[in-house]
């Protein structure tokens, strides 16, 4: 039996799909592609343990197959081995994409079919546009889509009248993504970590007064940690010239954001109740935010502001 990178199976998740023949059903020989560190979780046809595999886990991989392949209603096309119990989980569906799997160390999947792997740019990087792209920065996150502008990588639209709609919005609609009816739109938390957590990136905040001039700041440095840490932002190395002062550290100690988490109005606390104001990242308040109805979106002393356009740049 061939193992895949003996070394690296749980710390490159994914890194080897491979397939192997058991023989089975009376000399019946059927190809299993297997999986290392996941789990499909899906409702199972029913689970049992494999009690040869407590001492021996080729022998316990090898009856979980089995049983899989003499399940005829309904029929079993996958399977979910945990290689510590022995725990072998029938399935009567097989994944499609490596998105669809959960990382968890003890686990195996194997199906009879290979794993598809969409073929999608990680992001607007070589993608001129103006256009839509669908785009997977991570192959075990689902894709989504964005609008690609000469390289970069739209993550916010935002118009003049989208204030309340944008301050409406909850935690979870943060979290995921949004798109209003005018075109505006977020393009989610969880994406956005997708995408950082594969390039670096600078940010471009440009906006656009009642007169019609665009203005920009630019920083070279941009990051958010995952949910478990609410997407605490990192940010630095400002770049002037852009026509917008750097009003996310220049305005005081107590509206410096960077190194806070994103809140929503949900999170609203004693020391934040600046969050009130719309889904952004606070301090104790900030002196930039795009999404607040609360009078108007404002960078700085800067209050009108008629259009709002965040990219992120790849290095």
């Amino acid at each position: 039996m061939k193992i895949c990178g003996p070394l690296l199976l749980f710390i490159s998740f994914f890194l080897h799909d491979t397939s192997q023949d058991y023989g089975m059903n009376g000399g019946k020989s059927t190809k299993f592609y297997h999986t290392f560190g996941c789990i499909y979780e899906i409702p199972t046809i029913r689970t049992e343990e494999m009690t040869l595999g407590l001492q021996d886990m080729e022998i316990g991989i090898l009856q979980c197959l089995t049983t899989c392949q003499k399940s005829e209603q309904p029929k079993c096309v996958a399977v979910n081995y945990n290689i510590k119990d022995a725990t072998c989980q029938l399935l009567a569906k097989q994944p499609k994409f490596k998105y669809e799997l959960r990382r968890a160390k003890e686990w195996r999947v194997y199906s009879e079919k290979p794993l598809a792997v969409l073929d999608l740019p990680q992001d607007c990087n070589g993608i001129q546009g103006p256009r839509y792209d669908m785009i997977q920065p991570d192959l075990e996150k689902p894709p989504f889509q964005v609008n690609c502008n000469n390289y970069r990588t739209l993550i916010q639209r935002q118009y003049a009248d989208t204030n309340a709609y944008f301050e409406a919005r909850t935690w979870s609609d943060y979290r995921s993504g949004f798109n209003g009816s005018d075109g505006s739109f977020w393009v989610g938390l969880e994406n956005i970590h997708a995408l950082i957590s594969t390039y670096s990136y600078s940010v471009s905040f440009n906006i656009k007064d009642s007169n019609s001039n665009w203005k920009r700041a630019t920083y070279s440095d941009f990051s958010i940690s995952d949910e478990n840490d609410g997407y605490r932002l990192q940010i630095g190395g400002f770049q002037p010239g852009g026509g917008l002062q750097d009003d996310i550290f220049n305005n005081g100690e107590n509206n410096n954001i960077n190194g806070s988490m994103f809140l929503t109005k949900e999170n609203i606390t004693e020391s934040n109740s600046c969050a009130s104001q719309g889904g952004w990242w606070y301090n104790n308040c900030t002196a930039v935010n795009f999404n607040t109805a609360k009078g108007k979106k404002f960078w700085g002393n800067i209050q009108d502001i008629s259009k709002v356009n965040i990219f992120l740049v790849r290095k």
